[in-house]
């Protein structure tokens, strides 16, 4: 979903309203356009999930900690954490804030990381590379995450500025087959 810059009030465009959450008692900044939206979907009882960036992606917020301050300042029970494994792999004491936090996260994007990343756009299968994701996914299991699992494999197809050949090719016929395998056993 693109986040609207701006917005038709009467006859006339004005630019879509910024909230900044209470960022003095943040340690990070986050600026919300559009809570507007955030609060509808709450009222439908339409879940959000913000994904969460890498530190090595320069994240404002990189952390599950820090995304779960973010989340207690925001204050809105729809609002919960997209846990990416390509984003947080790295991230110091990952399995103490899962632990502390599974109950924040509602999805879970699942791939695993080249041994030697060529660009930030390039996923591998789950179980290859450096193989990091059957670990994390059963650190989720164990700290009581049951939500929506996500397969996102991809790697720039040009369109971020390097074409780099798919993590299985040029998609071949069995990709979807052999998708569901690599998740399947991590």
């Amino acid at each position: 979903m693109r986040t609207p810059t701006s917005r038709h009030v009467g006859d006339r465009w004005q630019p879509a309203p910024r909230y900044a959450v209470n960022a003095t008692s943040l340690p990070h900044t986050a600026v919300w356009q559009d809570i507007e939206v955030i609060s509808a979907t709450g009222a439908s009882g339409v879940p959000i999930g913000l994904e969460l960036l890498a530190a090595r992606r320069r994240s404002a917020i990189p952390t599950v900690q820090g995304m779960a301050e973010v989340l207690d300042q925001v204050g809105r029970d729809n609002i919960g954490i997209m846990f990416s494994v390509f984003h947080s792999w790295e991230e110091p004491d990952l399995l103490g804030h899962l632990l502390r936090h599974a109950d924040r996260i509602n999805s879970v994007q699942v791939c695993d990381i080249r041994d030697s990343e060529r660009s930030s756009f390039d996923r591998e299968l789950p179980g290859r590379g450096r193989g990091v994701a059957p670990g994390i996914m059963g650190w989720l299991l164990t700290a009581g995450y049951r939500g929506w699992w996500e397969l996102e494999i991809f790697s720039d197809d040009g369109t971020f500025g390097a074409a780099l050949p798919s993590p299985t090719g040029a998609c071949p016929p069995d990709f979807l087959t052999q998708a569901k395998a690599a998740f399947d056993s991590s």
